[in-house]
């Protein structure tokens, strides 16, 4: 037996001797084992000492090695390796036979199932452990059942102020608690913005004092807003394009409706602002459905503030405003009636340009500029009446109105701007006061209709082209106020045959660059004209019940009777009068009394007269 033994070892060292020049081939490592029982023995032996407790787990494995026990030990060489151990015993194949020289081996029957007792469980149980902990890192700690639903908070605090919010799945109305102002935020930065496409109804309660920038931008399925009174502001941008907003009310607190607050709310109808709020650029552009606009003394509409409303018809802008800004009203494609109050001193550029169906307007006194292209292409305008208090028309002022066919321009008007009347096609007549200085350069080109033009004393430059294009104009009187005669002011004008100007006019622009070939100038003389003032008497109860207008001529004596200008030096300030026709009206409730007007007279000329220079007359109205 102990024979057998040294054979067993010396057997083994020879094979372990032999596998180390073949490991590279896998067949040749696991034929290795099939004659190394010992070498295993000495092994697992060595491993036993090292992890004992490895050993436990193996109990339903001990059955195949028990098997195994009962057999001779010249068979234990053969019956090993059934179950050899991977490449293990590269480790120690030069150690593991001075081992076995050093200690004596126990009985192979008891020492070779071990290694499969020991390390066979180890190798599926330390894979178990690491597949569970690859598990754990992988999965994400689990959520709550509102996000593993994919579904997002209903409710919350808003950061950097102390308003909260809260939205109600039932109703879909997003409510805006607490006091205070409220954040800004960036574009689809609101923390409710997760419901952006639920959202019906939105809230503001009370103690809210402003709505921040962007707070509902693009929300689509917004119909309607409730703003409590105590709120001073709405943000930019903050109901743009909620195309579903049919209802809004403002409270009186509220002073700023910021740039572009409810630009393409396209579902708007009806809107009524505040008293003193300022509203912002392009606050209700494109609003398409907006229908009806009060605007109870608001102090400042911003620029393109209600462009592109296209289905607005009226609106009444009341003397809070002080000024109309650039393009306000432009493209509003049906407006057909524009009542200006008394206190706006500008119309802006642009105001009104587009506004296709516009054929009333109303100026009050208190302008004193209409701007560039302010009324630009409103082409059935039918008539205007620009009072005194206008300094300037502007450039293009009333480029394409071709309907328009009635203008009065009143005295203190002193420039006519470039284009400002071009091509109004039905436009027959115009008188333009001496208190314009310059008729700016193709300010009534393409009047194909205009046949009466009367240019007052004081008119000192007609600039080029000026009247270039009017077909049926067939006589013109300018008067020797006039200083500067641009090229070809008059060019064109085929139908032109009567000039009457100054001698000196005539020495100067007497040729074809200034008049087509078939005029004729004419020189003007010296006016004798005389004036002197009348008295008139009104009713009491006429004035009481309307103001009444007196007609010039009961009131001036004149010699030769040509047209006049007039202009109220001093006197009663609720009588006044016309310049350009010397009439008188007394304003309604008047009180009974005589009043003496002062004014200062002049003759407008003719084809055959000067105008003649200013004569101071008084005038008597008595109110009986």
């Amino acid at each position: 037996m102990k024979l057998k033994r040294i054979l067993s070892v010396l057997v083994a060292t020879a094979m372990t001797v032999g596998m180390m020049s073949s490991l590279v081939l896998a067949d040749e490592a696991e034929n290795a084992p099939e004659e190394t029982s010992v070498e295993t023995t000495a092994e697992t032996k060595e491993k036993e000492t090292k992890r004992p407790e490895e050993k436990k787990p193996a109990e339903k494995k001990e059955a195949e090695p028990s098997e195994s026990e009962d057999k001779a030990p010249a068979e234990t060489t053969e019956a090993e390796p059934a179950k050899p151990e991977e490449k293990e015993p590269s480790e120690s194949k030069t150690e593991e036979p001075s081992e076995t020289e050093k200690e004596e081996p126990s009985e192979p029957a008891e020492t070779e199932p071990s290694e499969p007792i020991a390390t066979e469980p180890s190798g599926p149980e330390n894979n178990e452990g690491e597949s569970e902990k690859e598990s754990d890192e992988q999965s994400p700690v689990k959520p709550d059942k509102q996000t593993a639903k994919g579904a997002a908070d209903t409710s919350g605090d808003i950061a950097g102020c102390s308003l909260k919010w809260s939205y109600d799945t039932t109703t879909k109305a997003l409510t805006i608690t607490g006091k205070g102002v409220m954040s800004n935020f960036a574009v689809n930065g609101q923390p409710w913005y997760s419901h952006k496409d639920n959202i019906t109804k939105v809230v503001i309660s009370s103690g809210v004092t402003s709505i921040g920038d962007e707070a509902f931008h693009g929300y689509p399925n917004i119909e309607s807003v409730s703003i409590p009174k105590g709120v001073a502001s709405i943000g930019q941008n903050a109901f743009k394009q909620c195309r579903k907003l049919k209802g809004i009310s403002f409270p009186d607190s509220l002073k700023t409706i910021d740039e572009y607050a409810f630009s393409e709310c396209y579902s708007l109808t009806k809107i009524v602002l505040s008293k003193n709020a300022k509203i912002g650029e392009r606050a209700f552009q494109s609003c398409t459905d907006l229908e009806s606009i009060t605007l109870n003394g608001v102090s400042e509409i911003g620029k393109n503030a209600f462009k592109s409303c296209t289905a607005l018809k009226y609106i009444s802008i009341p003397g809070t405003v002080k000024t109309i800004s650039d393009y306000a009203f432009a493209e509003c494609y049906r407006l057909r009636t524009v009542k200006i109050g008394s206190g706006v001193k500008t119309i802006g550029n642009n105001a009104f340009e587009y506004c296709l169906c516009l054929n009333s307007v109303t100026i009050p006194g208190t302008v004193t500029a209409i701007g560039d292209s302010a009324f630009y292409k409103c082409s059935v305008l039918g008539s205007i009446t620009i009072p005194g208090s206008v300094k300037t028309i502007g450039m293009y002022a009333f480029y394409g109105c071709q309907y328009l066919d009635d203008i009065k321009i009143g005295y203190g008007v002193t420039t006519i701007g470039k284009d400002a009347f071009r091509d109004l096609t039905y436009l027959s007549s115009i008188s333009i006061p001496g208190s314009v200085k310059t008729i700016e350069e193709f300010a009534f080109i393409g009047c194909a209709n205009l046949r009466k033009v009367d240019i007052g004393y004081g008119v000192e430059r007609i600039e080029n082209n000026a009247f270039e294009n009017c077909d049926k104009l067939e006589s013109i009187v300018i008067p020797d106020s006039v200083t500067f005669l641009g090229y070809q002011a008059f060019y064109s004008c085929d139908a032109l045959t009567n000039v009457s100007l100054s001698k000196e006019l005539i020495a100067k622009y007497g040729n074809s660059n200034y008049f087509p070939s078939t005029a004729k100038p004419k020189e003007l003389v010296d006016n004798p004209f005389t004036v002197s003032g009348k008295t008139v008497t009104v009713k009491a109860k006429a004035v009481k019940k309307k103001a009444q207008t007196i007609a010039a001529s009961k009131l001036y004596k004149m010699s030769p009777s040509t047209g006049i200008y007039v202009k109220k030096v001093s006197g009663n300030g609720k009588i006044s009068v016309n310049y350009t026709t010397g009439n008188v009206t007394i304003a309604k409730k008047t009180k009974k009394g005589t009043y003496k007007i002062k004014v200062q007279v002049m003759s407008t000329g003719n084809a055959e007269y000067k105008a003649s220079a200013w004569k101071t007359v008084t005038i008597t109205v008595k109110v009986k």
